[in-house]
């Protein structure tokens, strides 16, 4: 068994007024038009925060204020490992546009689960969606 390194994915969870905000993978892309929350692959030398603040900025026009880390996931693709930083992000200036995904949406936790999430943040969502809002 060959061994494979892990790409290292950082992902924000905002929550305003009882909605979380998620993100639609685009079309033709790796997991495409599966929903997760917003974030990407870290850059070599880069740390996790940085990497929300550039990725916040880029794909949905808003800078962010990172908190403290909630979860970290290990999963395995069939065709790549990602190791998954989930952080508590406060939303600091502007209003999300779906620039570098499909599209963005505010969901209630109750209702998360009703979406397709991509494979590594499924447990976080059930735990998240089972919290009193």
């Amino acid at each position: 068994m060959s061994e494979r390194v892990a790409v290292v994915v950082a992902a924000g969870v905002v929550s305003v007024d009882g909605k979380i905000l998620v993100a639609q993978r685009k079309a033709g892309t790796h997991l495409e038009r599966r929903w997760e929350f917003p974030g990407g692959k870290l850059e070599p030398g880069e740390a996790p925060q940085e990497c929300l603040t550039r990725e916040f900025r880029e794909e949905l026009d808003v800078g962010i204020e990172v908190g403290q880390v909630l979860e970290v996931i290990f999963h395995r693709y069939p065709e790549r490992n990602v190791l998954l930083l989930l952080y508590a992000c406060r939303l600091v200036e502007g209003e999300p546009r779906a620039i570098g995904c499909e599209k963005l949406l505010w969901i209630e936790k109750k209702e998360l689960e009703r979406l397709d999430w991509v494979a590594a943040d499924r447990a976080f969502v059930g735990r998240l969606a089972s919290e009193s809002s």
